[in-house]
């Protein structure tokens, strides 16, 4: 089994470290991980993760290409579904949790490698439209078949297409549906609802403080979407930025979210 983050650039790489230290350290996870790095991680963001004394596994790799036409941000993307080769790499792996490194994981997930032999298991797309998963944690179940079906679909994807995309048409039938708070977004504490997994069958909003509390509290993986992601955010300016631009206020848990990531990042991300 191995844990495996993928990175494209370095800050992503700094916040895959965070979560690799958090994983081995705060949550006394002992399995392997992983690092899938595209080349646009280079020596200061290497150095670090070979400073941190992790023990983590590096593998260099190139994201396929997108069809033409597809927006720039998303432009490696693809280097996440390289994961479902990896026993090509190490053929004696059998199972791998694969993550986006733009998280925070806040909770030992080394039960996820005990689910049933399914080839995918990730968490419901609760804020999308249909039934659907994210990708953004995937339980993987490495075999050639699997990466045989998602390596030719690569191939053949259309403009607008991307990983996500891919992963819900080609595999539908073969998924497992985690529940939400494996991949949970942290727009709730700034906009003050829940989501339809916590309580009752839709969004709720104008949550209790203590609601959010609550819900933090069962939070698996938390996702970082809202006001960006978590090296473009400086903890203690969010209030003071808000008030300028007449935003509401966030709940407290918004700011501790980023400063949890921050304080992190400042002990492993400089070698």
């Amino acid at each position: 089994h191995a844990y495996v983050f993928y990175a494209t650039s370095n800050p992503y790489a700094c916040s895959a470290l965070v979560n690799a230290h958090r994983l081995r350290n705060f949550l006394k996870s002992k399995i392997p991980i992983i690092f899938l790095l595209g080349p646009g991680v280079n020596v200061p963001a290497i150095d670090a993760i070979t400073a941190s004394n992790i023990g983590i596994t590096v593998v260099r790799d190139n994201a396929p290409a997108l069809p033409t036409g597809s927006m720039e941000y998303y432009e490696e993307v693809l280097l996440k579904l390289r994961a479902f080769r990896l026993h090509h790499v190490y053929p004696a792996l059998e199972r791998v949790i694969v993550m986006d490194s733009d998280q925070l994981v806040r909770k030992n997930l080394d039960h996820l490698f005990r689910l049933p032999a399914v080839d995918v298991a990730a968490p419901l797309l609760y804020w999308g439209e249909g039934m659907g998963v994210t990708t953004a944690l995937m339980v993987v179940r490495l075999r050639e078949e699997l990466w045989g079906i998602v390596n030719n679909a690569m191939k053949h994807m259309t403009n607008g297409e991307y990983d996500m995309d891919l992963i819900n048409k080609v595999l539908g039938k073969r998924l497992m549906v985690l529940p939400g708070r494996y991949c949970t977004l942290n727009s709730h504490w700034e906009a003050g609802d829940t989501p339809g997994w916590f309580k009752g069958i839709k969004t709720s909003a104008n949550a209790t403080s203590e609601e959010l509390v609550e819900l933090y509290d069962q939070v698996e993986v938390l996702h970082f979407t809202a006001m960006g992601k978590p090296w473009n955010v400086a903890p203690g300016r969010i209030d003071g930025d808000r008030e300028i631009l007449r935003k509401n206020k966030v709940h407290p848990l918004f700011v501790k979210q980023f400063g949890e990531w921050h304080g992190n990042a400042t002990e492993v991300c400089t070698a």
